[in-house]
Parts: structure tokens; sequence; C-alpha cells
């Protein structure tokens, strides 16, 4: 049997790990470890795991996630590596699916199916039922995964570093440079349950920061503008839609002429979330959702539509101090 290691790089997450742990430590496989870095958790998260250190190896290591990450790899000697995150609970056969997925050459690694679990508060659930619309259409291979699901060949995990430039969408930049290597294969059997943000601030903190972090990917993966497996053009457009609707209403203040193009931007960002929101009612088959709850939806995407665009703005502006300061330091 081919040996794995569980890695889990957490900081501050006391609600939600001991659920996660008990969960890795469940999993059905033999030949596994279970390697948790921790970033010094301030609000007794280290404590909870101390309790399970007779099933898990435990660090702490003060830095980024995305340094801790790659000192985590550094130190691990399975055959492969499997990714979840502190605020995820996996399935009993999770980390066997991920391992039986490589049955083809050319693999470098697999990712599995992101679920949500139940009893969560309703903006939770509503955050799920958007997320798991869009793994349960992703394709055989894709170009990128989250790092909650994820299993990567040690050889391959050697080659490519997380980008600690980068603070948000380490995971984006870290798939697309693994896929350089050979195809990424999705296995919907492997399944995890995700805990989404509980509340509206943390969820636009979370959406704003993908944001900010996005202007720094596309000038690194120009075709990322275009979406791809994860991230769905639908998603991508928003963006600059939504700029365009701003320009017009602001320049509505000054001329009438600007209403009809306001109008009708905003009619086709509409009609975006009524796709979205029809292709959830069609892939979702959770019964414990009133239908009516749906609704609800529209809100949710124009928060997260605005989050993206202050975190685009704050990404933009963020890039001009750098090279700003560069060029002052020549």
């Amino acid at each position: 049997m081919k040996t794995a290691t569980i890695l889990i790089s957490t900081y501050n997450k006391k609600e939600a790990i001991e659920n996660c742990i008990k969960s890795v430590i469940s999993v059905d496989y033999p030949e596994k470890k279970i390697f948790v870095v921790d970033n010094y958790s301030t609000d007794g998260s280290y404590e909870i795991l101390e309790k399970y250190k007779n099933h898990i190896e435990l660090h702490q290591y003060k830095s980024s996630l995305a340094v801790a990450l790659n000192w985590a790899i550094s130190q691990i000697e399975s055959e492969y590596i499997a990714f979840t995150d502190a605020d995820c609970v996996v399935d009993k056969n999770w980390l066997k699916e991920l391992i039986n997925g490589f049955d083809e050459e050319n693999l470098i690694a697999t990712a599995g199916y992101c679920g949500t679990p139940d009893g969560l508060n309703l903006f939770q659930t509503l955050i799920g039922l958007e997320l798991e619309k869009r793994f349960k259409k992703l394709p055989l291979y894709i170009s990128r995964a989250p790092t909650m699901n994820l299993c990567v060949k040690k050889i391959f995990a050697n080659k490519v570093e997380f980008d600690d430039s980068i603070p948000y969408g380490i995971e984006v930049d870290y798939g697309y440079k693994l896929t350089k290597f050979g195809k990424m294969k999705y296995v919907p059997s492997a399944k995890i349950l995700h805990y989404h943000r509980s509340s509206l601030k943390s969820y636009i903190n979370q959406q704003s920061g993908y944001a900010k972090g996005g202007i720094k990917l596309v000038l690194k993966y120009k075709n990322i503008i275009k979406g791809d497996d994860i991230s769905e053009p639908r998603m991508v457009i928003q963006i600059p839609l939504f700029i365009a609707i701003i320009f017009c209403l602001i320049g509505l203040i000054f001329n009438k002429i600007f209403l009809i193009p306001s109008i009708l931007l905003s009619v086709v960002l509409l009609s975006i979330y009524i796709l979205d929101i029809q292709e959830i009612l069609k892939r979702n088959n959770n019964n414990f959702v009133p239908k009516i709850y749906y609704l609800l939806l529209f809100p949710l995407f124009l928060i997260r539509t605005i989050s993206w665009f202050w975190g685009t703005l704050a990404g933009t502006l963020s890039l001009f101090k750098e090279v700003i300061s560069k060029l002052c330091k020549r």
C-alpha cells in the first residue's frame, strides 16, 4: 500500500479543529500519517491538538501559510501528500479514494468533492449551495483545486512551492504550477465537508481578499481572466461589469445619457445571478432547504460582487504602490 501523509496547517481554529482532527484520525487508510502545523494559535487550538499527540505529528511554526506549507512538505517523506483545512471534516474513505484516483500515467494530483455539513446557519448553507454547484459540474481533469481537498505525489510537491508573495489565492498559483508537470484528476467520491464563513464580515473579508490576490494572479497567468474550472467565466465577468455600472452611475450624476447603459448593465448582472440560481436549483438535491430561501442568494451574490470590486480596487492600489516603491529605490 502506498504511503500518504495528511497535511493540515492551522491558526486560531478552536471551534473547528477538533472535529477535523477526529475525522482524519478515523480515515480508513493504514499507511497514513497526520502532520499538523500550528502557527502559534492564541485561541486554545494548540491545547486541543496536544490531546491527540499520540495520533498526529504536531509542530508549531511561526510564518505565513505559504511558508508553513512549504516547510511541512520538506519534512514529509511519504509517497503522497493529502491536503485538507482545519475547518473541514473528511469522509472515512476520503484518502483511499484520492489515492485510488492515481490510476493512469501522467497524473500528478487528485482532488475531491467539497460539500457542506448539516446544521449550519442559513448564511453558511447559502454559501455552500453555490460552492457545491461548481463542484458538481467539474470535468474529469482540472487545472487546480483548493487545498481543502487535494492530494499530490510527493515527487511533484518537491518541485513546486507555495508563493508567499501572493497574500490570497496561493492555492490557485500552486495548482497552476503543479499542472505544468501533468494532469490533476477530479475524484468526486473523495468527499470532505467544509464549514463556510459564519458571519457577513468574515465572508466579505474572504471574498475581497480573493479579488485582491487575483490582481497578481492575472498578471502572472493571463488566461485566468477568462475563468477556469473552479472560478467560472460568469464569476470573473462580474467584476468588470460592476465597475462599468459604477462608472455609469457616477456619470448619471452629470448626464442622463448614462441612464440606459446603467439599466442595461444592471439587467445583465441580474441575469447572471438568475442563471446561477437556476443552475443551483437544478443541481441541488438538498431537500432541507426551502425553495423560498434561494431568493436570498440574490443579496448574497450582490454582496460577493461588491466585495470583489473592493478587493480588485485594493489589489490594484497595492500593486501600484509596490511599483512606485521599486521605482523610488532605483
